[in-house]
């Protein structure tokens, strides 16, 4: 039933009962729209009742529907009301930014100056205004999202494994954005057992999140079963457990060093070392690290690694490790907290601080420009 006609009803009662019964259809509409929708997207096979998976599924499809609903009329409600007040001041630009102050990044600002009362112009400017909203969130996400991988390289997290030991180092800084820093006490360390450790780097609520979670399940089993999880199957769930929740719509953005010395005398290799990344791929090295700290500690592991590596030696290799951050890094840690794992279990050693840089003072000769070198004032 067609309703549309309420606004040239003369009765102020059957206009208000016609009003809410369009309200009711465009409910219906968006409701059956969004089932159909979220539907297909979490595909739910049939059955007697929704599994827990398709139930939260379904959840966060809806969740996001309003999300972006609500954004949308919110930003097309902002861009309508800078329009006409720069319509009115007769400033108006077809290149004016709209985005409350943020940089100018190239995006099509929506053209208002198009006739208001006719229907063609009230359809450009719906659809200027959406290609604008859609452009503008998308670069947005994509400026956040590199500003997030900036802040997660600057963080830095470093394993080495020894002849009966594995070394664990961390930056204690806390970035904003990768250029400010909030604090210098962090701690990255989350003890999975009294053998096995793992350092994290990424967003805080990921790496908060997702290493309780992996902890709180390991000390699970070991309740259980009365067994403590070597290193070698404490990394295993850790990657399947980071590749499983790649998969879904709740992604972690943690990047993994785990560590640590199995008390199962039947391992060949007492002494385990993994470095798992946010993609789930995981790998066993000798030396690993994640931030941008790798590019100098990788190459630096390899010329000075060697088998029957001594405990002086890899706390020698890292202090070399700290020292070239300090030198060639913008953000450098101020202060690296070290842990080892051994047969003991996981101890604390003292931290470690980049070598000062300290630069001979310019001559009288330095300060010579190529004038005063040819005797041109002369």
């Amino acid at each position: 039933m067609d309703l549309s006609g309420a606004g040239n009803i003369g009765d102020p009662q059957l206009a208000s009962f016609i009003e809410q019964e369009n309200q009711k259809q465009r409910f219906q509409t968006v409701v059956h729209s969004l089932t159909d929708q979220c539907w297909e997207i979490c595909g739910p096979s049939i059955s007697s009742r929704l599994d827990g998976k398709t139930e939260t599924c379904l959840a966060h499809c809806v969740e996001r529907f309003i999300d972006s609903s609500n954004y949308i009329i919110n930003k097309l409600g902002q861009e309508g009301a800078a329009a006409v007040a720069s319509m009115k001041s007769n400033e108006f630009s077809s290149s004016t930014d709209f985005s409350l102050g943020s940089p100018d990044m190239g995006l099509q600002t929506p053209d208002f100056s198009s006739d208001y009362n006719s229907s063609t112009g009230q359809q450009e400017k719906k659809n200027s205004s959406w290609k604008f909203c859609i452009s503008y969130s998308f670069d947005w996400i994509t400026l956040l999202d590199i500003l997030k991988k900036a802040k997660q390289m600057v963080e830095s997290i470093i394993g080495i494994r020894g002849k009966d030991f594995v070394l664990l180092a961390q930056d204690a800084n806390t970035t904003k954005y990768g250029i400010l820093n909030m604090k210098f006490d962090t701690n990255r360390l989350f003890k999975l057992s009294e053998h096995c450790a793992m350092l994290a780097a990424g967003e805080p609520g990921d790496v908060v999140q997702f290493a309780e979670y992996v902890g709180k399940n390991i000390q699970l089993y070991k309740m259980i079963n009365g067994i403590e999880l070597s290193p070698h199957a404490c990394a295993n769930f850790t990657r399947h457990e980071m590749a499983t929740s790649l998969r879904s719509r709740n992604s972690f953005l943690a990047n993994l060093v785990l560590g640590g010395f199995s008390t199962n005398e039947r391992d060949q290799q007492r002494v385990q070392l993994y470095s798992i990344d946010y993609l789930g791929a995981m790998i066993s090295a000798n030396v690993v690290a994640h931030g941008f700290c790798q590019f100098f500690a990788l190459g630096i592991g390899d010329r000075l690694w060697k088998e029957d590596l001594s405990v002086e030696e890899a706390l020698a290799m890292l202090q070399i490790m700290v020292n070239e951050l300090g030198k060639r890094m913008a953000a450098y840690p101020h202060c690296v907290f070290v842990r080892i794992i051994d047969a003991k279990g996981i101890r604390v050693l003292e931290n470690m601080y980049p070598e000062k840089m300290h630069v001979a003072k310019p001559t009288e000769g330095d300060l010579q420009t190529t004038a005063d070198m040819m005797d041109i004032h002369s």
